[in-house]
């Protein structure tokens, strides 16, 4: 993923301009069926529009040098935090509302009651665990073990009100409330990591397809080379799902620093997101793909290939 914009600087950027919406001024950009887009292999922003028959594509920067736009001019700002927000979006329209990313911190897209559930239950799995003075194994073992626990919920109270008076909060309510918001955050890394499933399942599958295509040896080089190449983004996706639950190890440790707790939460969320849209066309390619010696399969092979090699190279994976 590229990287992603603080979320305090974000919110002080969006406020300067006062600005909800991308409302532009300038008469260029209500031409009609004009579009800005982001292209995520050159991280650059263009202005989309047709030309009579011809589409075009204007970096906006070349745009911008193009047309009168004042220094102090609210287009400027909006330009300015249309560069930071595309990445959330690929496309913007005159008109349409600026990403909450930059706004409040809060995410723009929506999610599945079942991901809020996972998250929830995760939390409450490692309270449990504090409450018993750790030593409970693994994430999914903790919550396994919680889901036989007929008194969690009993026990989950007993352990927010345990923390609030350790940490000296009074209230027991506000740990209740920054346990739910702790949660809600969770819930959207909870989502991620669902939609990341696709990614290890086209591993998995060119995995399978190596073997079968075994006495295709062009093909199984091919494939070869292209789990090779996987292995790098797979690696970093997993490391980063990892750094997210060792963060939210320590439930005490997570309510006492919850503003910054919160922060990095959606930092990664924002990360993840980012990232997550290189690979969108790629998953809808292989959804519902059988692993299996076909011609579909075969064409499919070489614009993985294409994908991959465009995208990951293995001096990006190593950092070299």
């Amino acid at each position: 993923m590229s990287t992603s914009p603080q979320a305090s600087e974000n919110t002080s950027d969006a406020a300067a301009g006062g600005n909800t919406k991308f409302d532009f001024e300038h008469k260029v950009f209500h031409t009609p069926g004009a579009v800005f887009t982001y292209s995520r292999h050159t991280k650059q922003v263009f202005f989309s529009l047709k030309l009579g028959e011809m589409d075009a594509k204007i970096p906006i920067d070349t745009l911008c040098n193009e047309i009168n736009l004042e220094e102090d001019a609210n287009d400027l700002v909006l330009l300015d935090l249309l560069r930071k927000g595309i990445v959330y979006v690929n496309v913007i329209r005159t008109g349409d509302d600026i990403p909450a990313e930059l706004l409040d911190g809060s995410a723009s897209w929506s999610i599945d009651d079942r991901h809020r559930d996972a998250a929830k239950m995760k939390l409450t799995a490692v309270t449990l665990d504090w409450l018993d003075g750790g030593g409970g194994g693994t994430v999914e073992a903790r919550v396994a073990a919680m889901v036989e626990d007929e008194d969690a919920q009993k026990r989950v109270n007993e352990a927010l009100s345990k923390i609030a008076k350790e940490l000296k909060l009074g209230d027991k309510q506000k740990v209740i409330d920054r346990f739910e918001k702790l949660s809600n955050e969770l819930a959207y890394l909870e989502a991620l990591r669902d939609h990341y499933k696709g990614v290890f399942q086209i591993q998995q599958n060119l995995r399978m397809l190596q073997s079968i295509y075994g006495a295709d040896r062009q093909t199984a080089e091919d494939i070869n080379r292209m789990g090779i190449l996987i292995q790098g983004p797979v690696a970093k996706i997993n490391e980063a799902f990892q750094e997210v639950d060792g963060h939210t190890e320590d439930i005490k440790s997570a309510i006492r620093n919850f503003e910054a707790e919160i922060e990095y939460l959606r930092q990664m969320r924002d990360k993840l997101h980012i990232d997550s849209r290189i690979w969108e066309d790629m998953l809808k390619s292989w959804k519902g793909v059988a692993p299996e010696q076909s011609a579909e399969v075969e064409a499919l092979l070489k614009e993985t290939y294409r994908f991959l090699a465009q995208n990951f190279t293995i001096s990006q994976q190593w950092g070299r």
